[in-house]
């Protein structure tokens, strides 16, 4: 019994070293607003619909030489009018010294969009 207990905690401890420890930038653009009275959670939600699934990942911003600046992403995939699957990620950045948050990056179906053309792209996916 005590081998299983141990063995439990070093399990622990290795899927807390794995989340590198981004919990807190997730959690700050998650609460973010991504228009005056709405957040990026319900945002993205609203985006996945009741179909749809979301999941969040955070990770050093590659494209920039700060260990500040954490690039946040939120994938979702979701179900599409012809039976296939929608897979939509939306790359925010959080500045740890600023604590601003902004969205980096569109990504529909694999293909990255231009701000403008992501959101209009979103806007249709939501009428699906």
């Amino acid at each position: 019994m005590r081998g299983l207990g141990r063995a439990l905690a070093i399990i622990a401890l290795a899927l807390l070293a794995a989340c590198g420890g981004y919990g807190s930038d997730i959690d700050a653009v998650k609460q973010a607003e991504a228009t005056p009275g709405q957040t990026n959670e319900a945002w993205v939600n609203t985006i996945a619909g009741a179909r749809g699934h979301v999941e969040w990942s955070a990770g050093k911003a590659a494209a920039y030489n700060n260990s500040d600046i954490i690039e946040v992403v939120a994938t979702i995939d979701k179900p599409a009018v012809n039976g296939g699957q929608h897979k939509i990620e939306l790359h925010f950045l959080h500045n740890r010294q600023t604590q601003k948050v902004a969205l980096d990056n569109v990504i529909v179906d694999g293909r990255s969009q231009g701000l403008l053309g992501g959101a209009l792209n979103l806007l249709l996916l939501q009428l699906q």
